[in-house]
């Protein structure tokens, strides 16, 4: 492992005004301090030079100055719910115009359990690889799939096994799901392939609970009890 010169680390999180499934998700309380606050404290907490929030919300703007972060006021075309995540980071370059030394951390803030330490190995691993260009939070595993027939479909068939040979589990090959909570990117390959997991892209692996995503009522609660029993303080340092 080489390790190579490194310019700014920036953090860019997407916090927009609208949401269907949790109306103002990104602003509920959790932990007594809003989803975006707690986010950001995280960020700040991980060592990252500068901390960004793209939003198109004046209310979010607010909640974001106030928990230290500075704001990229991102245009309502880039704010619509089929918008995508790379639409939002391609916005922020254009804005920013950060060398491209530098890396950007992605940080989803409906991704509450992801634990700093977890961010800083991200940003470590892809310090430490020269031949990447992202690093991505996961969870692996060794999961038996199934695939469904079709859309319409009742019938579901082994994917990575058959019903003719069942393999021990260990023996199935490691899968692992992007969990959303942590994205470092090189901006000259973000600016080279407009995307936020340029290849070649590494992987840390990280707990199921740091997995846990927020898009419905029962993610958030499930996600703030976690919290409690966890206790801030191991989340957060």
């Amino acid at each position: 492992m080489n390790q190579i010169q490194i310019g700014k680390t920036i953090a860019i999180l997407p916090a927009r005004g609208g949401s269907k499934g949790i109306p103002r998700k990104n602003i509920q309380d959790f932990g007594g301090v809003p989803l975006l606050g707690h986010k950001i404290q995280q960020a700040i907490n991980a060592g990252i030079n500068e901390v960004w929030v793209s939003t198109d919300d004046n209310e979010i703007s607010e909640v974001a100055t106030k928990f230290g972060a500075q704001v990229i006021h991102r245009p309502s075309k880039f704010a619509q719910d089929t918008s995508s995540t790379d639409d939002v980071l391609n916005h922020a370059l254009e804005i920013l115009k950060p060398n491209d030394q530098d890396q950007v951390v992605l940080l989803q803030v409906t991704s509450p359990l992801i634990r700093t330490k977890s961010i800083q190995s991200c940003i470590r691993h892809l310090n430490e690889h020269e031949e990447l260009n992202c690093v991505i939070s996961v969870h692996e595993s060794h999961p038996f799939l199934w695939s469904q027939d079709s859309e319409k479909s009742e019938n579901w068939n082994p994917k990575n096994h058959s019903r003719e040979h069942r393999p021990r589990r260990q023996d199935l090959d490691s899968e692992g799901w992007e969990t959303g909570g942590c994205y470092v990117i090189r901006v000259n390959a973000l600016k080279a392939q407009s995307n936020r997991y340029p290849s070649p892209t590494g992987t840390v692996n990280v707990g199921f609970l740091e997995s846990v995503d927020i898009d419905t009522w029962d993610d958030l609660e499930e996600a703030r009890s976690i919290f409690e029993m966890l206790g801030s303080k191991i989340i957060l340092e």
